[in-house]
């Protein structure tokens, strides 16, 4: 029953019905939970999917509860790694992002970023990799760490350049932050050179 109750789920959301494919996976829950458990693997699926569409129908806050709880199922029940775990990690950084939680959305961006560079996910996703990364890049940005975010851009660019080409539109966009960066970073570091200077003077 459970199975069939995804299953419309899943079509509901493939047809873009997203408040029908809720009510599906909502009710999917309900009834994992007093069958196998709270902490059971199927009730984090079925939450997982409850989040992404709260996530494509704008529902951050409770997307974000969603996902952080089937994380923490997953994180107790199989190891950090493994494929289904990081999956929900990457999903819930993104959301925290539209939350404006960026140390959290870092945190859980550098546990994704970090299992695919350990290969540890059965499947290579490069380019989601790769947004993943342009996402740090750009909280670092903002933290004003531009030498890491610099970095971070530049793996994703040449992700970008070996998966698109160096003259598709996405490598071209990371080619320019980069070099935004380096001129940013080297303003700073000059910067603050000169207020050094001025204060050993002084």
């Amino acid at each position: 029953v459970v199975q069939e109750i995804k299953f419309l789920g899943a079509m509901h959301q493939k047809d873009g019905e997203l408040k029908e494919a809720l009510e599906q996976y909502q009710k999917a829950v309900r009834l994992l939970v007093p069958a196998l458990g709270a902490d059971h693997p199927q009730v984090a699926m079925a939450l997982t999917y409850q989040g992404v569409v709260q996530h494509s129908m704008e529902m951050y806050l409770e997307a974000a509860e969603s996902l952080e709880t089937a994380l923490r199922i997953y994180s107790t029940r199989i190891h950090r790694e493994h494929p289904a775990v990081v999956a929900v990690a990457r999903l819930a950084a993104e959301t925290c992002l539209c939350l404006g939680d960026v140390e959290k959305a870092f945190s859980l961006f550098w546990w994704y970023t970090s299992a695919q560079q350990n290969n540890q996910l059965d499947l290579s996703l490069p380019l989601v990799t790769a947004s993943a990364h342009f996402a740090m890049a750009q909280i670092l940005t903002k933290q004003e760490d531009f030498i890491a975010a610099r970095n971070c851009a530049q793996l994703t660019h040449k992700v970008q350049v070996g998966e698109l080409g160096r003259y598709h539109f996405s490598s071209k966009h990371t080619a320019n932050f980069i070099e935004k960066l380096s001129f940013v970073s080297a303003w700073a570091t000059s910067t603050s050179a000169k207020a050094l200077e001025a204060e050993e003077e002084a």
